[in-house]
């Protein structure tokens, strides 16, 4: 049998694949033999499909996925639309979209882009000529016309689509899974307020609402928590600061709000983001206050740096399995039934507080 697998291989084009017909011709039998002793099926005898699999492996035969996608119009694949690989948010939640997909028995194709909108286009373009079988979009949280337009479009195609966004989409009538920054906020306000702390407050930055939507949300959470327990407004201690400067944002609100040493000065902080909880954690302690004795804090995204402040910092944790998981559902949905219109539907999943001892008791 040695012999005669290097007699094929002196027949074959140096450089090109090993092909069922290669195969068949040397097991003495047809190409549908062959076929079916590889993808299962038929009425084969088990040496029949020993011996071929032995054959297929020692040649090293690997499957031709495109021609096969050509004769069925199926390519068993989705492709997901990401930001930039650096993004941790981003990468996680791809993931969580990769582990749902290969359970449904489907393969993943990821396309990380800057924040270009005609790179974005481009990408998209890119997966259909590719013929993937869905598409999953993880969502820009500035929603600029263009991008609404093109996302318009998309979900008007043959190729099923899921967004995946912080927030939802105004005037995108899609399928879309958002996590539920809304009743994250309303969350930390009700924890803040069981501790009996009516002194409420937020710290972030004014350009919040048109770049970060996410950011507006759970500030409105927060705000809807005080007003039910009318536990008077919640204080507002954004600040001016270099866009992205979280952690400076922190420090410079408690340095502006709390120095005077104010009677009224809040005794809880909801804050962004982690980074800027940090700035915050640095602000009291230069100040001397105690956290969680005089002020607890509870900042978003459960980074890992949460573990190692001072004290450990309570978080929100974005909820990546349950995302993928969603996302999976609604595309899965749409491939199995392609032909039957129905409503688009919205899904939102809510963060998952992590307790630390920043926050105060959590009983």
């Amino acid at each position: 049998m040695h012999m005669a697998h290097e007699a094929l291989h002196e027949n074959l084009t140096p450089g090109e694949p090993v092909s069922v017909k290669d195969i068949a011709r040397l097991a003495g039998v047809s190409p549908t033999t062959v076929y079916y002793a590889l993808r299962g099926g038929g009425t084969l005898s088990p040496h029949t499909r020993e011996r071929i699999q032995q054959m297929a492996d020692e040649l090293g035969y690997r499957p031709n996925h495109l021609a096969r996608s050509l004769r069925t119009r199926r390519t068993g694949m989705i492709g997901v639309i990401t930001s930039s690989l650096e993004s941790v948010n981003s990468n996680r939640a791809a993931s969580a979209v990769r582990r749902e997909a290969r359970d449904c028995g489907y393969r993943m194709l990821v396309t990380p882009i800057e924040d270009d909108f005609q790179d974005e286009v481009t990408a998209t373009e890119m997966m259909l000529e590719l013929a993937v079988e869905g598409l999953v979009i993880c969502a820009r949280s500035e929603v600029i016309p263009e991008r609404l337009e093109h996302y318009r479009r998309l979900a008007a195609e043959r190729t099923p689509v899921v967004f995946l966004a912080d927030v939802p989409i105004p005037g995108l009538e899609a399928d879309s899974v958002v996590v539920d920054n809304l009743a994250a906020g309303y969350a930390a306000g009700r924890h803040f307020l069981r501790q009996g702390r009516s002194r409420l407050a937020y710290v972030g930055m004014p350009w919040h609402a048109e770049s970060h939507p996410w950011a507006s949300e759970r500030l409105r959470g927060l705000q809807t928590a005080a007003a039910e327990a009318e536990a008077g407004p919640v204080q507002d201690l954004r600040c001016d600061t270099p866009p992205n400067a979280w952690r400076q944002l922190g420090r410079t609100a408690v340095d502006l709000h709390f120095a005077s040493g104010n009677g009224d000065r809040p005794n809880a902080i909801m804050a962004a983001n982690d980074e800027t909880a940090y700035g915050v954690l640095e602000g009291l302690a230069a100040l001397g206050l105690r956290v969680p004795e005089d002020v607890a804090v509870i900042g978003f995204d459960d980074l890992d740096g949460c573990r190692l402040t001072l004290p450990p910092l309570a978080s929100f944790r974005t909820p990546e399995q349950a995302l993928g998981a969603e996302v999976m559902r609604l595309l899965y949905r749409r491939l199995q039934d392609r032909h039957t219109p129905s409503a688009p539907q919205q899904v939102r999943c809510e963060p998952v507080f992590v307790a630390r001892e920043s926050c105060g008791p959590t009983g």
